[in-house]
């Protein structure tokens, strides 16, 4: 969205690229949606990436197991 603000305010492409931190890739992506659909056409991008495989209660259980330790395993050491 605040790529939107910035392109909405006459701002490059490059402008983005630098103000926020992205790749000139994602810049250039924002920016084709905005010129489609303005501001309202990035927001519905929704999460990137895979979806966690691991639930909630999976990542519980190994939060518990990584802090007994790797003796705790049946490893030799702590390393």
């Amino acid at each position: 969205m605040q790529a939107a603000a910035r392109f909405a305010k006459g701002k490059t492409q490059a402008d983005v690229t630098r103000a926020l931190g992205v790749s000139r890739q994602s810049a250039s992506e924002w920016y084709a949606q905005w010129k489609r659909g303005g501001a309202g056409a990035l927001r519905g991008a929704g999460r990137a990436g895979r979806k966690p495989r691991l639930t909630t209660k999976d990542l519980r259980h190994l939060d518990t197991a990584l802090r007994r330790g790797a003796r705790a395993h049946g490893f030799a050491t702590d390393l």
